[in-house]
């Protein structure tokens, strides 16, 4: 369970998920108030996110109990903003969880930044390629026809909280 009062709103939760089963949303008024149920959420903290609403979504059918969000979560003056409780109480959030997953549009930080979980440790080489290299046309395929010259500056790799690796941006496909 989320506890927003107590989130610092850092996405170390998202970052150690094995199963990218919790993530963070920005979120627009309208987005808010197209979901299928009532949640909470808090205003976004940073630069270039002004207006938005931020909230933290786990997909109970997916989330296999690990407890590695609760764990990560550094919380505020000592209180989680992650609690672990029995799946079938929340089994009711998944429509939610659906619509947040699938129809809302993932936003950029103020420098443009896209934040995505490609793998995990036990993947292979190839299946860590195939996720980074389809990611990576997912976000070219996605540059308005309006916009010009270079879309894609950089992209790079990195474990959670380990550093980045730059990758050639001239090895994927355009």
């Amino acid at each position: 369970t989320w506890n927003p009062d107590n989130c610092i709103q850092c996405g170390f939760c998202s970052f150690v998920c094995p199963h990218a089963t919790i993530r963070p949303f920005l979120l627009t008024d309208e987005e808010v108030a197209n979901a299928p149920m009532e949640f909470k959420t808090i205003p976004a903290m940073g630069k270039g996110v002004e207006g938005l609403k931020y909230r933290i979504q786990v997909s109970p059918a997916n989330c296999v109990g690990c407890g590695l969000c609760v764990v990560e979560c550094p919380g505020k003056a000592g209180n989680k903003a992650l609690t672990m409780v029995d799946i079938n109480a929340k089994l009711d959030q998944e429509p939610l969880a659906d619509y947040l997953f699938k129809e809302v549009e993932y936003k950029t930080d103020y420098y443009g930044n896209v934040h995505a979980l490609v793998g995990k440790a036990s993947f292979t080489e190839e299946a860590l390629m195939e996720n980074i290299k389809a990611f990576v046309a997912v976000i070219l395929k996605s540059k308005p026809s309006v916009v010009k010259g270079v879309y894609v500056k950089n992209v790079a790799l990195s474990t959670t909280m380990g550093p980045g690796i730059k990758l050639d941006i001239n090895s994927f496909d355009k």
